[in-house]
């Protein structure tokens, strides 16, 4: 990994770690006459505020690609998605978490670490692929814990911690997803595209995609329902 790679595209290539449908499949999205019409559409304009957006937690940007990555990580993933979902579902089940790893001494004890503490510059692939061992990640941890953990412990492939909202999609939610993504609904909000939209519930049903496709679509529609529909039928009933 070079220490100075150079600054242009840098953002972008680190936005296409996280986006789901990327800024061209965005716009193949639209509905046509919205495509033809806002220049938000334009699959450069959107990658172009993708990276702006991402320059405001962009705070460390003349270090080197793993602190950079790191602090843009923390600003954004971390704290937006993974800190809100752990504090919305352990409140609704009446939990108290906490974040040990987070804590502001140990953050920054970790943060102040040479690269070679951080990650492995010497990854063992022969290990079992998605690894820790194998990739290198998460050095610090895996050598503090070596003593305490199975020899083998860092070679186990990886396990996460996913909902199974692909179950979800395929079970219980099955109907509303069919009725949030269907021709009928998707035409009548008039934003998507209703052919490009039932392409992905396809894709999805047909196991050519993963579940985030189909989700976040749905939660658009969804999004759509319970704020700018509500909101206008409450101003409605508000009305003499």
């Amino acid at each position: 990994m070079a220490a100075n790679p150079r600054p242009e595209g840098f953002l972008e290539r680190y936005a296409g770690q996280y986006r789901i449908f990327g800024p061209g499949h965005a716009q193949s999205l639209l509905a046509p006459e919205l495509r033809a019409q806002i220049s938000a559409g334009n699959a450069d304009n959107l990658a172009r505020a993708e990276a702006e957006g991402l320059a405001a937690s962009d705070e460390l940007a003349g270090a080197g690609p793993l602190e950079r990555v790191s602090a843009l990580c923390l600003r954004g993933y971390t704290g937006n998605q993974l800190l809100r979902d752990i504090d919305a579902m352990s409140m609704a089940h009446s939990l108290e978490v906490r974040v040990p790893f987070l804590d502001p001494a140990v953050a920054d004890l970790a943060l102040s670490l040479p690269d070679r503490a951080k990650l492995d510059p010497d990854p063992d692939p022969l290990n079992a692929p998605g690894s820790y061992r194998a990739s290198g990640v998460k050095r610090a941890l895996v050598d503090m814990a070596a003593p305490l953990l199975p020899p083998d412990f860092a070679s186990r492939p990886k396990r996460g911690f996913m909902m199974p909202l692909a179950a979800w999609l395929r079970g219980p939610l099955a109907e509303a997803a069919a009725d949030a993504l269907s021709p009928a609904s998707v035409a009548r909000r008039g934003l998507l595209d209703p052919a490009a939209v039932q392409a992905v519930a396809r894709d999805f049903a047909e196991g050519r995609t993963g579940w985030p496709f189909p989700w976040l679509l749905m939660m658009t529609e969804l999004w759509c329902r319970e704020v700018l529909d509500g909101a206008a039928s409450r101003c409605g009933e508000a009305r003499p």
